[in-house]
């Protein structure tokens, strides 16, 4: 769990430098740093989550939530993956399920769906992942729920089959060099199942795919508990006249905290150990408290457990325990009586905004929290610079070439629409999603994802007007950047030729 503390500082910063005013190659280089840190947390994660399992400390909840909720946030978390390889990814959901409300862990659930729909996205280079779910037996008190995850990819061997859900194992050892992972995924998958009392199996042929089955039994709810977080938004906050002491040996986390702080209107003082934090909270007035729980010297159970014991200036502060350890909330239960919530290590700005934002409209008629949508770049080069290898003049190439090609598509989008040959819309919207994947053009591949459907079914006319009208405006904008960007480079003296 102490590798997730250099973890924080690393996504933190990147993060932060995100939303700074930088180049396109800086922007790359960027992401892939936060694509390896997050790569990492996930292994790290993997690794927590069996230890917990093994060592019978995982708890479960049992709130009231939606499945229709758990399984949408599941296909948005892979869906940019998908779209990068050009996979569709489906979801059904029996229509008489949408309206339960169950009690369970929708948490552990989407990490069972994740990690089984993330394989199947792994695995597959053409074709679909799809995740189902449908009812197989009510109750009066609860139903049994059958969840099904589908995929097109490269099969298992009938002889691994048995040894999959096994510990650090993989069908061939050559799988974590090319595609990575722990080999625990499935592992984690079966406990998981197993600790809910429910039933996991997979029927699988080489070169055809493989599905996933998992039956699940959930007590009905009377009302629905859950709140997702909101991973791809920003979140500002008005905490003006408010402040915060951090209490943390890491001194990178109070850099890291300091300009989100300070933007959201916080006085801000820092505390490099339990015994200074004691004395600074003994003696100045701070709104919020936020102690690491492993240090050296006086450690943050110690700080905590001293100011519960007290009448002081701050007796009425928010305290947050914070920690790189995950397992805090199965061992240290009596710790946590003693504090207003737990922020667990690596963090990301939207996680401290949203628990400092609820702990402070407790007190107020109306939330704080002003959440922000992200604005998504419309297009990325990452991946043809890569099939450039990184030459200018070769990329120049794509970028005419992409130009050319894609305009001609619209035409022919457009002809097809007006001839009400839906069918070779949907034809023309397919073969232009490839291109505009690679591209990473997320406007534009919405769109054609949608318009793509009609090969197979139909949509009425209005609707699909409207798609093709966003996808001539957005391809239009994408058009008028890339030949910028052509500019750019002939200015600097590179040139298109073969």
């Amino acid at each position: 769990h102490e590798i997730r503390t250099p973890l924080n500082s690393i996504l933190g910063f990147s993060e932060q430098m995100a939303d700074s005013e930088i180049d396109v190659e800086q922007r790359k280089r960027l992401q892939n740093i936060r694509s390896s840190g997050e790569h990492l947390l996930m292994l790290v994660n993997d690794i927590l989550d069996y230890s917990k399992i093994e060592s019978g400390k995982l708890r479960l909840e049992k709130i009231g939530f939606k499945i229709e909720t758990v399984l949408a946030e599941s296909m948005a978390t892979l869906e940019h993956l998908a779209l990068a390889k050009g996979i569709d990814m489906q979801m059904e959901i029996e229509d008489e399920l949408k309206g339960y409300i169950v009690k369970g862990d929708p948490i552990r659930l989407k990490q069972i769906l994740i990690n089984l729909a993330g394989n199947g996205v792994k695995f597959t280079e053409h074709g679909y992942v799809k995740i189902t779910a449908k009812i197989q037996t009510r109750t009066d008190s609860g139903v049994e729920v059958v969840f099904n995850v589908e995929d097109t990819g490269k099969g298992i061997e009938a002889s691994k089959i048995d040894s999959i859900f096994d510990s650090f194992d993989q069908e061939d050892t050559s799988i974590s060099r090319r595609y990575g992972g722990t080999g625990l995924g499935l592992t984690i998958c079966k406990k998981l199942v197993k600790l809910q009392h429910g039933t996991i199996s997979v029927e699988s042929a080489v070169n055809e795919g493989s599905n996933f089955r998992v039956g699940l039994f959930y007590d009905l709810a009377d009302k629905e508990e859950y709140t997702s977080k909101f991973d791809s938004e920003h979140v500002d906050l008005d905490l003006k006249g408010k402040s915060l002491l951090l209490i943390d040996d890491d001194s990178m986390n109070h850099v890291l905290l300091k300009p989100s702080l300070e933007r959201w209107g916080l006085s801000f003082d820092s505390a490099y150990n339990g015994e200074e934090g004691t004395t600074k909270a003994l003696k100045y007035h701070y709104d919020f408290i936020l102690v690491d729980l492993q240090m050296p010297g006086k450690s943050g159970e110690e700080v905590i457990e001293e100011l519960s014991e007290r009448n002081h200036i701050n007796a009425e502060a928010k305290i947050i325990l914070c920690t790189a350890n995950a397992m805090v909330k199965s061992f240290k239960p009596e710790l946590l009586k003693l504090v207003d919530a737990s922020l667990l290590k690596p963090f990301k700005e939207h996680e401290v905004a949203q628990l400092l934002g609820g702990l402070t409209s407790e007190n107020t008629t109306k939330s704080p929290i002003k959440i922000m949508k992200k604005a998504k770049p419309l297009y990325s080069l990452t991946n043809f610079r890569a099939y450039a290898g990184d030459d200018p003049e070769v990329l120049m190439q794509f970028l005419i070439s992409f130009i050319k090609t894609n305009h001609e598509n619209l035409d022919f989008l457009q002809k097809h629409f007006d001839n009400q040959d839906y069918s070779n819309v949907g034809d023309t919207a397919h073969k232009m999603k490839n291109t505009f994947g690679q591209l990473e053009a997320w406007a534009v591949m919405e769109q054609l994802i949608e318009l793509e459907k009609l090969v197979d079914s139909s949509q009425p006319k209005e609707v699909i007007e409207e798609r093709i009208e966003k996808t001539f405006l957005f391809a239009g904008e994408i058009f008028k950047l890339l030949e910028e960007d052509i500019s750019e480079l002939e200015k600097a003296g590179y040139t298109s030729n073969p």
